[in-house]
């Protein structure tokens, strides 16, 4: 075999700088019935229990602000709920949490989130009074949401994350995406107005694939409904608001998609200026010739 050959083989597939190792946290039968639309909430709520729970200093990796209080450039952790998604039948129903810790996370930083995530542990071990698991309290009329924490082989698919890391050059958005900036009006104006808002809006997703160190894709479909059973029109989210490096409130475009890249991909990928508080979560989708595995 060639040299060449030889390094083609070695050559790792391409990866989104939002991967990396997962923390699963279940959700117990009793909780699964909160549907993907609140992913937002759920994972603002987990990051809020999960910074409490960490010592001071915390590191911007995992806070995700810079020093100076504006929102990090960097990659860091991100809180992903995992809906049923994907599949035939599926319903949308959320199953469980990914705390995501990238790779590029340096080592002292690492070892925080997991401390974090063992002292809430040990904090409700402690605790006489509650015989409850770990409670997520979004402040949502739902309901309580009670987790533990995934070990060893997952039997349900959407808790695994080789489910959402398997290379493939297609993705489609299970969650929208929201967007870096705003396309206009998509539904209204004339016919040239709003090609040109969705054109915008692709234009826009392409942007965010390449901030987390994909290439530009070769086609994006953008679609207010979802390509994929188990996902929920962008219309039944409630509103995303962003602040801006500057502190001022910003409403931002959801939109789902479909992208297809040149090269495989593997995740896994969430992308947009949500994408470490669950939206953008992305899920591969085979392709003619594409393997499965």
């Amino acid at each position: 075999m060639r040299k060449d050959d030889n390094d083609a083989q070695r050559s790792p597939y391409l990866a989104p700088n939002t991967s990396g190792d997962w923390v699963v946290l279940k959700l117990e039968p009793d909780s699964r019935f909160w549907p993907s639309t609140q992913t937002t909430r759920i994972a603002t709520r987990l990051r809020t229990i999960i910074l409490d729970h960490m010592e001071d200093p915390i590191p911007e990796e995992v806070s995700g602000i810079d020093p100076d209080g504006t929102p990090t450039t960097r990659p860091h952790v991100a809180f992903i709920p995992l809906p049923y998604a994907g599949f035939p039948h599926a319903d949308g129903r959320i199953l469980g949490i990914a705390i995501s810790v990238p790779r590029s996370l340096k080592d002292k930083s690492r070892r925080a989130v997991y401390r974090a995530i063992g002292n809430w542990e040990k904090s409700h071990a402690m605790d006489k009074t509650s015989d409850d698991d770990m409670a997520i309290k979004p402040g949502l009329k739902l309901g309580d949401l009670y987790v533990s924490r995934s070990v060893g082989p997952e039997p349900l698919i959407s808790l695994r994350q080789g489910t959402w890391s398997r290379k493939s050059r297609r993705w489609i958005s299970v969650t929208p995406i929201s967007l870096p900036r705003h396309p206009g009006s998509l539904g209204r104006g004339s016919a040239s107005a709003r090609a040109a808002a969705w054109k915008e809006a692709e234009s826009a997703i392409m942007l965010s694939c390449e901030h987390v160190g994909l290439p530009r894709p070769l086609k994006v479909v953008a679609s207010n409904d979802p390509f994929t059973p188990g996902s929920y029109p962008v219309t039944r989210y409630p509103p995303f608001m962003q602040k801006s490096r500057k502190g001022d409130p910003i409403r931002r475009k959801l939109i789902h998609a479909s992208i297809t890249f040149e090269e495989m991909v593997s995740g896994p990928m969430m992308i947009g200026t949500g994408r470490f508080a669950g939206l953008g979560l992305m899920h591969p989708m085979p392709d003619d010739g594409d393997s499965e595995s």
